[in-house]
């Protein structure tokens, strides 16, 4: 357990059932004198559909219902094995970002049966609390969480999967004990194509200190007096590292660029998600789409980013990132 101060530990009376809250999103997780509590959204049937769980939650605030006023409860009011959550955690989704976990979030979602949260912000506020919040990280508390997130959106869907932020893996330890039965995948690319990705329109974990330095093993000092370059190589060599450890420890599947998207077929059918023909023809059909823009069509883009890659970028990835893309590929096969 990481340091930070005790949480109350869930054996308080439990009050409140998920039944009573199927047409709510979990929106945010903020604390209260240690306690954490968990704000709903009212989103009837919504299917999520969006790329990303923040432009879902943003839509959903313009519900004139939630304008006007939103529902708040203590997570630990909630019982663990609170039985309205029926579409339980089929898999977690890490990745070392831009390298396809949208694009299997795409699919995912074009299935009936599946439900799919990306980078949701409550599950971060409890993976890092220690970090973010100065409280200690707790098994039960990401179980309840994750719950009232496998409540069925639209009523049909069986399966809940969670994309996590990159520097999510560096959690994994806290996901594994609450969840130790959930298979856990990590999605890796070429680091050439990932850091060009992120020179052409840089994610928040690329722009110190948008997030805290602590996630990434460095003091807000080391991360703002390092050239920019070096730190988001920095940023990758962590989350690479920590998931070249945890995939020799057997907790997490390395899956690389260019399984996808036909290697999806095989994680449902080891996940229990039904694809007949007809499915996998309506998932697929999500893949030939731009994930992050479903109006537009996908474009394979490596060989332009190779291309776009200046030689200091590429000596640094091939130098301290290379290595650890091939350890995931050792690991990988």
């Amino acid at each position: 357990m990481h340091g930070g101060a005790a949480l109350v530990d869930g054996s308080r009376a439990m009050a409140l059932t998920l039944a009573a809250f199927t047409d709510w999103l979990p929106a945010a997780v903020t604390w209260a004198q240690q306690r954490p509590q968990l704000h709903w959204l009212y989103a009837p049937g919504l299917a999520l559909q969006k790329p990303f769980y923040d432009q879902t939650l943003r839509s959903v605030m313009l519900h004139p219902f939630n304008l006007l006023g939103r529902r708040a409860t203590w997570l630990d009011e909630f019982d663990d094995n609170d039985t309205a959550a029926s579409a339980r955690p089929a898999a977690f989704i890490f990745h070392w970002s831009r390298c396809g976990s949208t694009l299997i979030g795409r699919m995912l979602n074009a299935h009936p049966d599946c439900q799919l949260y990306a980078e949701p912000a409550p599950v971060e506020s409890i993976l890092h609390a220690d970090v973010r919040h100065g409280v200690a990280q707790e098994p039960w508390l990401l179980r309840r969480l994750i719950n009232a997130m496998c409540l069925p959106r639209t009523g049909g869907e069986r399966h809940t999967f969670i994309k996590f932020a990159p520097w999510g893996i560096t959690a994994l330890p806290l996901v594994r004990r609450a969840f130790p039965e959930v298979p856990c995948l990590f999605v890796y690319r070429d680091p050439v194509e990932i850091l060009v990705s992120h020179q052409r329109s840089p994610g928040m974990h690329m722009l110190p200190p948008a997030l805290p330095p602590a996630l990434f093993g460095m003091t807000l000092e080391q991360a703002v007096q390092m050239p920019l370059l070096a730190y988001r190589v920095e940023v990758l060599r962590t989350l690479a590292a920590h998931a070249a450890e945890y995939a020799r420890r057997g907790w997490v599947e390395p899956v690389n660029y260019t399984q996808l998207p036909e290697y999806v077929t095989t994680l449902c059918a080891r996940w229990g998600v039904a694809q007949d023909d007809a499915t996998w023809a309506v998932s697929r059909q999500a893949a030939v789409r731009n994930s992050k823009n479903p109006q537009a069509a996908f474009v394979s883009d490596g060989e332009a980013k190779q291309g776009e890659a200046s030689a200091a970028l590429r000596r640094a990835a091939e130098a301290v990132l290379m290595p650890l893309h091939d350890e995931l590929e050792r690991l990988r096969r």
